[in-house]
C-alpha cells in the first residue's frame, strides 16, 4: 500500500472552491449579457464569489466554538489606538502608490470603486472596534495598539508576535487597493471587448476570456485579503519578514514593476502572436487555445486558495487543484504564457532586439524563481508543508521527472 498516495490535506475545501467559482461565472454571465455595468459587475463578481464561501466555511467552524466575550472599556481603547494605526498605513500606502502611479502612467488604482471602498470602510471600522472579544487573547487590532504603547510610552521593545501582526496589515494595506482596482479594470475591460465581438473572432474572444479570466483571479485575492479571520481560521500564520522577500514581490507589483519590469526587464516591443499568426489560422487557433488554457491554468492556481489567499503570508496549506502537481503552478503557468503571448524571440525591428527583449523575459522569470525560493524558506519551518514539500518531492510533476531521468 502507498501511503504517499495523497498529499496532506488542503486547508481550503474543494466545494468551498467549486462554490466561489459557480458565483463567478453567474456574475460573468451577467457582465457579457450587459445586465451590469462596470461598477455594479465588479460588485456583483466580489459578492457572487465570496458569500457562498464565507457561508460554507462558517458552517464548517461554529462560532459556539470561539467563546466570544464581552469587550472591557480599556481593551477597547487599546483597540481604538490600534484602529488610528491601520487607517494611517492604509491610507499612507494607498496615496504612495496612487501618487507613484499618477507620475510614472497617468493611472489610478480604484478608479470609481474608491466611493464605494470609502462608504464599506466605515461600517468595517465598527466593527473591527466593537466586535466581541475571544477571551484574554488580544486581536490584531489590539495588538497594534499594545505594541504602540510599549514602543512609544514604556520604551519597550517590540514583541515578534506583534510586528508579525504589524507587517500582516502592511501586506493587506499594499495589496488590497491592488486587486481591487485590478479586478475593477479587468471587468471594464472584459465588458469593452465583449461589446466589440460582432462576429467570430478568435482573438477578440481570447482577448475577452482572458480579461475575464484575471477579474476573477483578481477578485478571489481580493476576497482573500477580505478574510482574514479566525472565525473562519482564514487568520494569518506568518508574514515573511527579509528584505528579500518582500523586495522580490513588489518588484512584481504596481508602482514598482512600471520601473523594473517594464523599463529594465522590457521585453515587448508591440509585436504580439495574434499579429504573428494572422495568416496561418490554424495555427492561431492552437496558438490562442494554449494561452487560454495556460491563463485557466494560473487562475486555478489563485482560486484553490478560496478565502486564503495572500502575498506574503502563510494562511493555511494548500494542497489541492493544480498544487497536487506543482508547488508554484501560478508562477509556472503566468510565465510561459508570457514567452507565447509577446514572443520576444521575434521582432520586426532587428534580431538584436529580439535577443535583447528574450534576455529581458528571462530576468522577469529568474524574479519569479526568486519568488517562489524566498516563498519556500518562509515556509520551511510549517510542520504542514513540511510534509507537502516531502509529498510533492516524490509526487509532484518535476519529483517524478527527477525520478524518471535519475536525478
Amino acid at each position: 500500500m502507498n501511503i504517499h498516495l495523497n498529499p496532506p490535506a488542503s486547508n481550503t475545501p474543494g466545494y468551498v472552491v467549486f462554490s466561489g467559482v459557480m458565483g463567478a461565472l453567474f456574475s460573468a454571465l451577467c457582465i457579457v449579457i450587459g445586465w451590469v455595468d462596470y461598477l455594479c459587475g465588479t460588485l456583483l463578481l466580489l459578492f457572487a464569489c465570496g458569500i457562498p464561501m464565507w457561508w460554507l466555511e462558517m458552517r464548517r467552524f461554529p462560532a459556539s466554538h470561539l467563546c466570544l466575550d464581552s469587550i472591557p472599556v480599556w481593551r477597547k481603547k487599546i483597540r481604538f489606538i490600534g484602529m488610528l494605526i491601520v487607517w494611517m498605513l492604509f491610507c499612507g500606502i494607498y496615496f504612495l502608490v496612487t501618487y507613484s502611479l499618477a507620475a510614472l502612467s497617468k493611472s489610478d488604482i480604484l478608479g470609481d470603486m474608491q466611493l464605494v471602498l470609502i462608504a464599506a470602510s466605515i461600517p468595517w471600522s465598527l466593527w473591527m472596534l466593537y466586535r466581541r472579544a475571544r477571551g484574554n487573547q488580544f486581536d490584531s487590532l489590539e495588538m497594534l495598539g499594545s505594541a504602540a504603547i510599549s514602543c512609544i510610552f514604556k520604551r519597550r521593545k517590540i514583541k515578534k508576535k506583534y510586528s508579525q501582526v504589524f507587517l500582516g496589515w502592511c501586506v493587506k494595506a499594499y495589496f488590497f487597493p491592488l486587486m481591487l482596482g485590478g479586478c475593477y479594470f479587468f471587468v471594464s475591460a472584459a465588458s469593452k471587448v465583449s461589446l466589440e465581438i460582432t462576429e467570430f473572432s478568435w482573438i477578440s474572444i481570447v482577448a475577452f476570456l482572458i480579461y475575464l479570466l484575471y477579474a476573477i483571479d483578481t477578485a478571489f485575492g481580493t476576497i482573500g485579503y477580505c478574510s482574514t479571520s479566525r472565525r473562519i481560521n482564514g487568520q494569518i500564520r506568518s508574514t515573511d519578514s527579509t528584505i528579500s522577500g518582500w523586495g522580490v514581490t513588489l518588484v512584481c507589483y504596481p508602482p514598482f514593476n512600471l520601473i523594473v519590469l517594464h523599463q529594465w526587464l522590457a521585453y515587448k516591443d508591440g509585436y504580439e502572436w495574434h499579429e504573428w499568426l494572422t495568416d496561418e489560422p490554424l495555427l492561431l487557433f492552437v496558438w490562442g487555445t494554449v494561452v487560454l488554457l495556460l491563463t485557466v491554468g494560473y487562475v486555478w492556481s489563485t482560486v484553490s486558495f478560496g478565502l486564503r489567499f495572500s502575498n506574503l503570508s502563510y494562511r493555511g496549506l494548500v494542497s489541492s487543484g493544480p498544487y497536487r502537481y506543482f508547488k508554484h503552478p501560478s508562477y509556472f503557468f503566468k510565465n510561459i504564457s508570457w514567452w507565447l503571448i509577446s514572443i520576444p524571440f521575434i521582432s520586426l525591428e532587428s534580431g538584436r532586439l529580439a535577443i535583447i527583449n528574450c534576455l529581458g523575459l528571462v530576468g522577469i522569470n529568474c524574479i519569479y524563481i526568486l519568488r517562489a525560493w524566498t516563498e519556500e524558506r518562509h515556509l520551511a519551518s510549517d510542520p504542514d508543508y513540511k510534509a507537502y514539500s516531502i509529498w510533492m518531492a516524490k509526487n509532484g510533476v518535476l519529483g517524478r521527472f527527477r525520478q524518471l531521468i535519475g536525478c
